[in-house]
């Protein structure tokens, strides 16, 4: 649930091990993207799904506009 006490501290240890996952295929050659924008996402109520921490479709959509963002940032 993201609306728990140690959510933030939860959600950046996620983020930590997604962006440790990034730095070891993007230094081994792969394209990759990270998304830093995810990072500081203030998550709204509709954008999250029953349980409180998966995204909702709006939610999906949110993190796809940061995909989109991403992609044409880095010009891949």
């Amino acid at each position: 649930n993201v609306y728990l006490p140690d959510a933030t501290e939860r959600m950046d240890g996620i983020n930590a091990g997604i962006r440790a996952a990034f730095d070891k295929v993007a230094a081994a050659g792969a394209k990759a993207l990270y998304v830093e924008a995810v990072n500081t996402w203030q998550i709204q109520p509709k954008e999250l799904s029953f349980d409180c921490f998966h995204p909702s479709a709006a939610g999906q959509a949110k993190i796809g506009g940061f995909i989109q963002e991403a992609l044409k940032a880095s010009g891949l």
